[in-house]
């Protein structure tokens, strides 16, 4: 949170886009490994799971994969989708 609370505090101070883009390539650095499961490895617990469809949707073609893995139609353009 630390990042994106340090980017709400600039809004309206200084060059916005250079400020947002610091903050994503902080929240970038941040790994659900390094950030969560290192912190608290005694409150972890593993379970295995059965016809779960899993991605990682870090990008808008992981999604369109994901919708299209179970049959889905997104209700979203494609085209805008790609620029995202």
């Amino acid at each position: 949170m630390g990042p994106l609370e340090e980017f709400s505090d600039s809004i309206g101070q200084g060059d916005h886009e250079a400020n947002l883009d610091t903050s994503t390539e902080r929240c970038r650095a941040m790994t659900f490994l390094l950030e969560l499961l290192e912190v608290f490895p005694d409150k972890i617990a593993v379970i295995e799971l059965n016809g779960v469809l899993w991605s990682d949707w870090g990008r808008s073609e992981r999604i369109t994969e994901s919708l299209a893995a179970i049959g889905a139609v997104p209700t979203f353009s494609l085209s805008a989708a790609a620029m995202a």
